[in-house]
């Protein structure tokens, strides 16, 4: 599937922290690299193989282990679905507490980032991955953005978009991971909600 966009896009000034994503890390460009600052809430996400459950939340679960999202979506990808700009990725895995996480982020042709994917596995089972999505995100807070929450995706899903900011986020829960995708080149909602749900699902299908 792919999806074709209109690249102008009216952008916000920078926020001098860095691009947020949307678990409240600020990502920094450090020596030409993006460099995931984790926050001691959450960061991102984890790939997870599947495996037996544990933790306090009994079956169902996934056993919490690095995977390169990075390899898993690659570049080519996101430009082809996305339409970005993005040509160069980088990868970072942080254990952590609660969640472990996995974060791809991928460079475009100006500064900052253009896209980025987080997974945050929660060892400890569903019900904390459950509070942390539950929990209101920056984006909740601007008047800029607005949100659907989405059906047939995952255990819950909820899509947000800034039109001010030509940005789309995706946040989506499945058991005891929590998956977060950000899209900084997104002129149009329904593009950037489609183009998001099918990588996604690339995402999610290797559980």
């Amino acid at each position: 599937m792919k999806l074709h966009r209109r690249r102008s896009v009216s952008r916000m000034p920078p926020d001098p922290r860095g691009p947020q994503n949307g678990l409240g890390v600020y990502n920094r460009r450090v020596r030409g690299r993006q460099v995931a600052l984790m926050a001691v809430a959450l960061g991102g996400v984890v790939a997870c193989s599947s495996g037996g459950g544990g933790g306090s939340d009994g079956g169902g679960l996934v056993t919490c282990a690095p995977v390169d999202l990075c390899a898993q979506v690659p570049v080519a990808r996101v430009t082809a679905v996305c339409g970005t700009d993005a040509s160069a990725i980088f990868y970072q895995n942080t254990p952590g507490n609660p969640a472990d996480t996995d974060t791809c982020i991928y460079s475009g042709a100006g500064p900052g980032m253009a896209f980025e994917i987080d997974r945050g596995c929660f060892p400890s089972g569903a019900a904390i991955a459950r509070a942390y999505y539950d929990t209101p995100n920056l984006a909740s807070m601007l008047p800029d953005y607005t949100r659907e929450d989405l059906s047939g995706v995952g255990d819950a899903a909820y899509f947000q978009y800034s039109p001010l900011r030509g940005q789309g986020l995706l946040y989506v829960l499945q058991g005891n991971l929590m998956v977060f995708l950000r899209d900084d080149q997104a002129p149009d909602a329904a593009v950037t909600k489609a183009c998001l749900l099918v990588l996604v699902g690339d995402v999610l299908a290797a559980h």
